[in-house]
């Protein structure tokens, strides 16, 4: 109790089981003190043998912790692995007992994942597998020794692999060199758009995975200077593919806001809603890789020249064949250097 009064935070307490004494004694002072109680689903009986009668032991905990006032959400039932040395049915059950008591419940669960392998060789392997096991039939959080590489590089590949790492930020920072390294190494440029160009330089010859490439641009379009120029024009990057990402779209983008365009990147369905800002802007890309797509562009594109004849119109990608002439576009971009090209023209006259 003294601990609990004197700690600033919110206190974690482990060592609570499902015992009548255990939960009489410790809940009275998370409910006090508002901490939060990791409790393993062990009752005066032991541990149950199947995910069922263990899921019935996790209800009377959270009975038990709810009459008190104490919330699901300050509650983490342990779902008790076992070493699989003496126990080999109990590991399959402990995994069980978490998508019951996390489906049924709705409370955070875990395990002690190292236990597993006690009293066996090669234990990092063991619990490395049965960790991506536990992450796949629910697991919240877990008692491990952070000093395991392994065992951390794992937490970092399902991390990323269940969306829980945007860019998957930390899992290349723990494989690479920092992020503020990676961008700087060998990108000395002072303007923005030849950071750009270098960065896409560094990601097309193998030094930059994509996943360094886009939180590279992320970074710039965080922390860029002031711009080039400052147009008060705007531009429209169509891409027809239906790509969840687009490297060219964002370089391209990027690129562009960085000489002072106000870039807006859409695809073909977005597009459907937001028809006038194609209409309003000083320079349209059309950027395609499926040949399929090539008519539609020049659909597109006639109908926005029709709107707006002072529209620039640009394509991109391997729909367009670059010794193509064609009427309704002004010019073929091959790479983001073309478009810096195209755009200082433009500037020009």
């Amino acid at each position: 109790e003294q601990a609990l009064r004197y700690y600033n935070g919110k206190a974690v307490v482990n060592g609570i089981n499902a015992s009548q004494e255990s939960m009489e004694k410790i809940f009275p002072l998370l409910a006090r003190y508002g901490g939060v109680g990791v409790v393993m689903a062990i009752d005066e009986k032991g541990a149950a043998k199947t995910a069922g009668e263990r899921l019935e032991v996790a209800k009377k905990i959270v009975r038990t912790a709810e009459t008190i006032g104490i919330k699901k959400r300050d509650l983490i039932i342990d779902c008790v692995s076992l070493s699989v040395l003496t126990n080999p049915k109990k590991a399959i059950e402990a995994l069980k007992t978490l998508q019951l008591v996390k489906e049924e419940l709705g409370v955070t669960v875990m395990l002690g994942v190292g236990n597993i392998s006690y009293g066996l060789s090669h234990r990092v392997l063991l619990d490395r597998t049965y960790l991506s096991m536990a992450a796949a039939y629910g697991l919240d959080t877990l008692i491990m020794n952070p000093q395991q590489k392994e065992i951390m590089d794992e937490i970092r590949a399902i991390d990323l692999l269940m969306n829980r790492d945007p860019f998957a930020q930390k899992y290349e920072k723990a494989f690479q060199s920092s992020d503020k390294e990676f961008m700087e190494s060998g990108v000395d440029e002072k303007s923005d758009s030849k950071k750009i160009l270098a960065l896409f330089e560094k990601y097309r010859n193998g030094m930059l995975s994509l996943a360094q490439f886009i939180h590279g641009i992320e970074e710039l379009k965080r922390n860029r200077s002031i711009r080039e120029e400052t147009f008060k024009e705007s531009a429209v990057f169509l891409h027809l593919d239906g790509d969840d990402y687009s490297v060219t779209a964002e370089v391209s983008a990027v690129l562009l806001d960085s000489l002072g365009f106000e870039t807006k990147v859409f695809d073909e369905e977005i597009l459907l809603s937001n028809e006038e800002e194609l209409w309003e802007s000083s320079l349209l890309i059309l950027s395609a890789n499926l040949f399929s797509k090539a008519q539609k562009a020049e659909t597109i594109a006639k109908k926005a020249k029709a709107r707006n004849p002072k529209l620039k119109i640009l394509t991109s990608g391997f729909a367009f064949h670059q010794d193509t002439e064609r009427d309704w576009a002004d010019e073929h971009i091959q790479e983001p250097g073309d478009l810096l090209s195209f755009v200082k023209k433009y500037k020009d006259k």
